[in-house]
């Protein structure tokens, strides 16, 4: 609240206003379906990876500590 006493705050949130709203058309609402996608690859290939190295090196896990 501090803030919007300087009298250009509310010019700039006047302008934010205009240009960017709920209903703008942005490259994250074009592409949003692809990029919910990517952490669970990311998962996914984390897993695999973890599994595949732990199937691996669990005969020598004793020996190794």
């Amino acid at each position: 609240k501090i803030v919007l006493l300087n009298p250009m705050a509310q010019i700039i949130q006047d302008a934010r206003y205009v240009f960017v709203w709920d209903g703008s058309v942005t490259v994250w609402t074009k592409i949003h379906s692809l990029w919910m996608f990517i952490p669970l690859l990311i998962v996914a290939v984390t897993v695999m990876v973890a599994v595949t190295y732990f199937k691996s090196r669990s005969h020598t896990f004793a020996e190794d500590i």
